[in-house]
């Protein structure tokens, strides 16, 4: 009596099952003929760098771990694409798409594969229909990218399902990171490479740091975006200017581009702007040469007490009082004497003006400012040549940070309220 209970059971759950299924598929039939809604897909993903970690047991390796995201930051800001899947992807309108396949399917949390699924079912059903776009819901072969910067508050971003960076110094002294994408929950990249012995120079000098990393990042970068990337050395003269490669900051001497046409612009006072494109196709490099702008207007500076180094767009012209030529727009004048206080103002020149005369008036710096320098030099020789270079180099770079910012604070104050600060123009 057992055995026949038992495969009576059986017999009965096969026979549920099918009919379960057969009503399911009739149920979808039915559903599509009415043409289920067309997906709202979300073509673009983010990226978010998270702080590293130190796991090597080894407290100098610290700054490394500041550093390298930002670092990181620099070649991974020039990757915009991510290879295209539809199970990663993200629906606007997800509730009524999936109500549309019927009570049976109105899931809030599909699996990944399921909702592939649905869409590629919805997309060939609507595809019957005389007016449906087939451009406009062609599936891409990438998604568009965008690597968020590590200072920014990365949590407003997480409901966003955005692909996760993580790295880490391992006990065996490596740099290992690895990708996570939450929508599939698990790693879909790693990639590791051997750290050089710390030194002040390497974390002092960001460019050879980036040159290090450089070396093996590539194919890093090629997995993400599913993309051949070059390397391309940048130069720009005057080297002082600001330099941009499709709409982003150039701050290495190497930067790692993908083959295709690509946007270049340089930015510096009294030159003009340059723009231009270059089509990459392999390794190379990009040189930028600048035009000045023709220096037309006779300024005349003077300062209180004379002889006063005087500074114009960060560019020695002279000691006051002193004459120099200079083109329309807004200029940047700074006077740096010892004993007094670093005097900053900005200066508007027109094009219909003839002559122009600043008269600047240092103050004597306070004697809480030469303290505070001489606190900075005594961590500085604390971190250079004392028996504790970690702990000084940290305590320099605190202090130093925090001076800096308190001049930073009085040199905004005195550029936007200059009748304050002992400036005139006549």
């Amino acid at each position: 009596m057992g055995f026949k209970k038992v495969f009576c059971l059986i017999l009965f759950f096969v026979l549920f099952t099918g009919c379960s299924g057969l009503l399911a598929k009739k149920e979808i039939a039915t559903s599509l003929q009415k043409y289920p809604p067309l997906p709202e897909l979300i073509g673009e993903r983010k990226l978010i760098i998270l702080p590293f970690e130190n796991l090597s047991l080894l407290g100098r390796y610290d700054l490394y771990t500041k550093a390298i995201p930002s670092v990181l930051y620099s070649f991974l800001r020039f990757v915009d694409t991510y290879p295209y899947d539809l199970e990663l992807v993200t629906l606007k309108n997800a509730k009524a798409f999936y109500e549309g396949f019927g009570a049976l399917f109105s899931l809030d949390d599909p699996s990944p594969s399921f909702k592939a699924a649905l869409i590629r079912q919805s997309l060939k059903t609507n595809g019957t229909k005389k007016d449906f776009d087939a451009k406009k819901y062609a599936l891409p072969d990438f998604f568009a990218l965008e690597p968020l910067s590590p200072n920014r508050n990365y949590k407003t971003h997480l409901k966003d399902n955005p692909l996760i960076l993580k790295g880490e110094v391992t006990e065996k002294l490596e740099l290992r990171l690895y990708l996570y994408d939450p929508i599939i929950d698990k790693r879909i990249q790693e990639w590791s490479s051997p750290l050089p012995p710390i030194s002040m120079s390497l974390l002092s000098n960001q460019n050879d740091l980036k040159q290090m990393i450089l070396v093996g990042i590539k194919p890093f970068l090629e997995q993400l975006a599913g993309k051949t990337y070059y390397p391309v050395k940048v130069s720009i003269n005057p080297e002082a200017a600001t330099l941009y490669v499709n709409g982003n900051y150039v701050d290495t001497k190497t930067i790692l581009l993908p083959a295709g046409n690509h946007q270049v612009k340089g930015i510096k006072v009294d030159y003009e702007t340059y723009q231009a494109q270059f089509d990459l196709k392999e390794e190379g490099s990009l040189a930028v040469e600048m035009k000045a702008l023709r220096r037309t207007i006779p300024v005349v500076i003077e300062t209180s007490p004379p002889g006063s180094p005087v500074f114009v767009d960060a560019d020695f012209v002279g000691l006051s009082p002193v004459s120099t030529l200079l083109s329309d727009g807004t200029h940047q004048v700074r006077v740096s004497r010892e004993g007094f206080e670093h005097h900053n103002t900005m200066l508007k020149l027109y094009s219909f003006d003839t002559e122009k005369k600043l008269l600047l008036t240092l103050k004597p710096e306070n004697k809480q400012g030469k303290e505070d320098q001489d606190q900075i030099n005594f961590y500085k020789n604390l971190a250079f040549y004392s028996f504790f270079p970690m702990f000084g180099a940290y305590l320099y770079t605190e202090q130093r940070t925090q001076y800096y910012s308190d001049k930073m604070a009085a040199t905004v104050e005195s550029a936007t309220h200059p009748d304050n600060s002992g400036a005139g123009l006549t």
